[in-house]
C-alpha cells in the first residue's frame, strides 16, 4: 500500500480498461491510452460536467514520468472546447489534466459555436469543419505538434484539428469502444515509438 503511487484507489483503477495501442489515421499515428466504456464515461462526466476538478491528476498519473520525457520534444496542443462550455465549467479539462503532470498545453483552435457530437447525426458531424477554426494570431513554436484530446468518439473533431494543425502525432486519453472496433491498430510497435 505504501509503495503505491497512484492517486486512485486500486478498486477504482482496476475498472479502467487500458488499451495502449497506436492507430494510423490518414498518415498520423493516434496513441490511445484507455478504452472509453460506461465506467470511464461516468468518471469523465463527474470530472467535466459535475466539475470535480480534483480528479484531473488521475488520468495521466500512472505514466507521468514517461509522458514528461516523451512529450517535452513537442508543442502540446489541445482540442478546443466551446466558450459556452468553458464558462459553464469554469475550467479547461485538458489543461488541468496536463498541468497535473507539469506539461504546458496550448489551444490554437476554437469552436465557432457549441457543438456536442453525441447530439447530432453522422451527416451533421461531418460539418465540423465549419465549427472548428484556427485562431488567426496564435504563436506556434518551431517544433513538432502533439495534438491531444481526452475522449475520441467518432474522430471527426480530431480529423478537422489535424487538418488545421498538421500534428506529428495525436495522443488520446480514451477512445470510444465503437471507434476502436472500426479501426485496426498496429500489431507491433517498438517502445521508443510510444508515449507510455
Amino acid at each position: 500500500m505504501f509503495l503505491n503511487d497512484d492517486v486512485l484507489c486500486s478498486s477504482c483503477r482496476s475498472k479502467w480498461l487500458e488499451h495502449k495501442k497506436i492507430y494510423n489515421i490518414n498518415g498520423i499515428n493516434y496513441h490511445v491510452l484507455y478504452e472509453y466504456d460506461e465506467n470511464l464515461e461516468s468518471f469523465f462526466f463527474r470530472y467535466k460536467e459535475q466539475r470535480d476538478i480534483v480528479l484531473a491528476p488521475s488520468f495521466l498519473h500512472l505514466y507521468k514520468d514517461q509522458f514528461q520525457k516523451t512529450m517535452k520534444k513537442y508543442m502540446v496542443c489541445g482540442v478546443c472546447s466551446s466558450d459556452e462550455k468553458y464558462f459553464q465549467r469554469g475550467f479547461l479539462p485538458l489543461e488541468e489534466i496536463f498541468n497535473s503532470i507539469n506539461i504546458k498545453i496550448y489551444f490554437p483552435l476554437y469552436k465557432a459555436l457549441d457543438f456536442k457530437q453525441s447530439k447530432h447525426s453522422k451527416k451533421e458531424r461531418a460539418q465540423i469543419e465549419k465549427i472548428i477554426q484556427r485562431k488567426n494570431i496564435y504563436p506556434i513554436a518551431l517544433k513538432n505538434i502533439l495534438l491531444v484530446d481526452d475522449v475520441l468518439t467518432t474522430g471527426a473533431t480530431l480529423h478537422r484539428s489535424c487538418e488545421l494543425l498538421k500534428p506529428s502525432a495525436v495522443f488520446v486519453i480514451a477512445a470510444h469502444s465503437l471507434w476502436i472496433k472500426e479501426n485496426k491498430p498496429y500489431e507491433q510497435v517498438e517502445k521508443k515509438h510510444t508515449f507510455w
